[in-house]
């Protein structure tokens, strides 16, 4: 690295560049970026990949810079017989490639941790599909079995509900992984009416949340499109589940859906605290929902990372719709607008159901 360095305090560098490399001091937007400072690039990048091989943390590895800086400067300072302009400017330039280093240093390390996160996160997904698949199934013979008395099949109910949310959850994991580590989110679209779909998953909400209340309108008798089915499943599942966790215990959660033109709109609405105003712009971020400073004492921090809403957002975006949050006076609204005809509605209308 300090080879590297010394490389780039040699080259010339204009006040413009300099200006440049404040505003971006890993590299990344610079523009003309010369031979030196990609050199920096490069040394900071591998210092990075081997300090995580080694078992350090984020913290340890600034203070390996802070360091590296102090003890350069203290055995430079008494080899300068005079200072100057000169000298001076060899300073500078200096400390802004030691910064440059940290800062490529900090973005690869991180980036390195956050794909060794998801990559952990889709192995487990996947390794808990075959045992949960399992259980669902025996949960689904043991309900419909007409052996059990009135107590042991109502426990088998909820057995068979409990698994089916476990279910919804691997599988969001897996959606997750997969979209952070390049994969597009796959939708199959067929023709279908949107208004079952509604019906069945509000059905399957009020029998996991026996305690809760459920309503549903619609102005239509019916709403036909091609969409995803099991996509769309997965989105309203995720909406409601998450009305139930933030909303009211005893107000009821409402989902509407209605025609708009050449659009369906998809609206879940509850009552409870509204969202505080620094959520809403990492609603639908995952991982980033305990980031607010009211985090400590306000029921939106716990419990939930944003995994749902997430989702929700990427199968709207694959049907080329979108999705948005209205939040004040206790209560709040997810709207997702979906056009009939998506643009990937290019498939076969018989495909394989992933659920």
């Amino acid at each position: 690295m300090l080879v590297a360095v010394a490389s780039d305090m040699k080259s010339s560098q204009t006040e413009s560049e300099q200006a440049a490399k404040s505003k971006d001091p890993g590299g990344g937007g610079r523009p003309n970026t010369s031979d030196s400072s990609d050199k920096v690039d490069s040394a900071s990048k591998m210092h990075a990949l081997s300090r995580l091989a080694s078992g350090f943390e984020l913290r340890e590895l600034v203070v390996e810079y802070r360091a590296l800086r102090a003890s350069v400067i203290h055995l430079w300072v008494p080899t300068l017989k005079e200072t100057g302009p000169e000298k001076m400017q060899q300073i500078i330039r200096f400390n802004e490639a030691i910064d440059q280093l940290l800062a490529e240093s900090i973005a690869t390390f991180a980036h390195q941790v956050d794909v060794s996160r998801e990559c952990f996160l889709g192995i487990l997904g996947h390794d808990l599909r075959t045992p949960l698949c399992s259980a669902t199934l025996l949960s689904y013979l043991l309900a419909e079995s007409t052996t059990l008395d009135p107590r042991s099949q109502q426990m088998a109910i909820t057995l068979r509900s409990s698994l089916d949310a476990m279910n919804h959850l691997v599988r969001d994991i897996l959606d997750f992984t997969g979209s952070r580590l390049g994969a597009k989110m796959e939708v199959h679209p067929i023709p279908m009416d949107l208004l079952p779909l509604c019906h069945e998953v509000l059905g399957e909400s009020r029998i996991i949340h026996s305690t809760r209340n459920f309503d549903f309108a619609s102005s239509q008798p019916e709403i036909n499109g091609r969409w995803d089915r099991s996509r769309l499943r997965q989105l309203l599942t995720n909406l409601m589940g998450n009305a139930v966790q933030h909303g009211c215990p005893t107000s009821p959660i409402t989902v509407t859906a209605t025609l708009s033109g050449a659009e369906v709109v998809l609206a879940v609405h509850n009552f409870g605290p509204p969202i505080p105003e620094d959520f809403l712009g990492v609603i639908f971020e995952p991982m980033k929902r305990q980031q607010s400073s009211q985090a400590a004492d306000h029921p939106f921090s716990a419990g939930s990372i944003g995994l749902g809403l997430y989702i929700a957002r990427e199968v709207s975006f694959a049907h080329d719709g979108t999705i948005n949050v209205a939040s004040a006076d206790n209560e709040t609204t997810f709207t997702v607008r979906l056009p009939l005809e998506c643009a990937k509605a290019d498939g076969p209308d018989v495909v394989p159901d992933r659920e």
